[in-house]
């Protein structure tokens, strides 16, 4: 359980670190989205006509316009304005009419009324324009020019000033739709300009800038939350993880100053395989490691487990490969203490054979009633030189 409260503690102030570090490098505050906002404008025409050449008495928009039949127009047009943010919404507006020329690049204006202010977010306006004196005036240009144009272009714009007021933030804009005709000196035709889909029809999608700041905001699976609240999160989650951390710390540094046998187990308890005397080979070679650590490379060099086992208050730690035995033990003591088991033999001396090898000899060693299970060790003793290394084998049997 402290093992697995470990990890689980670790993880997860791991993850409120990650947190931390991607809160506190993002700013409290961020430039508040620009304020957005859309102006439309839709004209409408009629004139007089015959049900001989229409299907009623009255020329109705998008049909054409012939001038032997009527010179007058009638032009109506409304505008509005749509932001959710929008305040004090006020402007001037007038039509005017364009008279122009594509290929040559003349041109005339023709004021239809005089500007006129409007306030609200919407308002409508009508005219009149007499066509027979725009053909009169097209006709004057190729008189006096020479100009052998066939197809002249009429062009009726409504010129929109807009100021108004979104979250303290001043707006100030122009739109400016037109309606087109196309004309002759025998009739005006409806005319789409580029980039327009209805001729009758125009709306602007606008934005403006906004200076105010808002609170910086993350999105999690749909919750947004400020960047501030998840510094917030992310302290608690530290401070929380930390304690339980410290929590569980102290209670496996207390237990392994208790109980030696827990500090190896939770180290290696991976390798660790509790057995009876009884399963251990009949003989085996017998060679004693100082530490737990050594034997632990042993166990991992040649790929298998320790075996552990207890009598009393002794504990013995075992690896067996190849006919040899590694051991470790120590004892608790009665008062639980531990006691590292002292070496078995001493070397009484060393002599060289005619090839330079080491001979050591050893003298064996007595059993006691302290030795570990009641080990009958006999009167052997071989020693192996590697460089300047040398390892201490005592046979034993069971």
């Amino acid at each position: 359980m402290l093992e697995g409260g470990l990890y689980l503690f670790g993880f997860v102030a791991l993850f409120f670190l990650s947190l931390s570090i991607f809160a506190f490098i993002r700013p409290l505050t961020r430039p508040a989205d620009k304020i957005q906002y859309q102006q439309e404008s839709h004209f409408s025409y009629t004139a007089s006509g015959t049900p001989v050449i229409y299907d009623t008495e009255t020329v109705r928009s998008g049909e054409p316009i012939f001038l032997r039949l009527t010179c007058f127009l009638n032009i109506a047009s409304t505008y509005n304005v749509q932001g959710n943010q929008l305040e004090g919404i006020s402007g001037n507006y007038q039509l005017i009419a364009r008279v122009m020329d594509e290929q040559s690049g003349w041109q005339r204006t023709i004021p239809m009324n005089e500007k006129t202010a409007f306030n609200g977010n919407s308002f409508a306006t009508a005219s009149n324009l007499d066509l027979c004196q725009i053909v009169a005036l097209v006709n004057t240009l190729k008189q006096q020019t020479g100009l052998r144009t066939g197809n002249f272009t009429l062009e009726i714009i409504q010129q929109v000033n807009l100021t108004a007021n979104a979250l303290g933030n001043p707006i100030v804009d122009s739109f400016e739709p037109r309606l087109v005709f196309q004309f002759d000196e025998v009739h005006f035709s409806l005319a789409t300009p580029k980039g327009q889909d209805d001729p009758l029809y125009l709306s602007k999608q606008s934005s403006a800038e906004n200076r105010n700041l808002e609170p910086n905001t993350l999105s999690l699976l749909g919750w947004r939350p400020t960047i501030g609240t998840v510094r917030e999160i992310a302290l608690l989650g530290l401070v929380l993880s930390f304690s339980g951390l410290l929590l569980i710390l102290s209670r496996l540094y207390l237990t392994t100053q208790q109980s030696p046998e827990a500090l190896i187990r939770l180290r290696y308890g991976g390798l660790l395989v509790n057995v009876y005397q009884r399963d251990l080979e009949p003989s085996s070679m017998l060679i004693d490691v100082t530490t737990i650590d050594e034997l632990a490379k042993l166990a991992e060099r040649h790929n298998t487990v320790i075996l552990h086992m207890t009598s009393n208050f002794l504990h013995c730690y075992l690896v067996q490969c190849n006919g040899l035995t590694y051991r470790y033990v120590f004892s608790a003591g009665r008062r639980g203490i531990a006691e590292i088991e002292a070496p078995p033999q001493e070397i009484i001396s060393y002599t060289l054979d005619d090839n330079g090898n080491s001979i050591v000899q050893m003298e064996p060693m007595q059993p006691t009633e302290d030795d570990l299970f009641g080990y009958a060790i006999n009167k052997s003793s071989i020693s192996k030189t590697e460089g300047t290394d040398t390892v201490i084998l005592r046979e034993i049997r069971l």
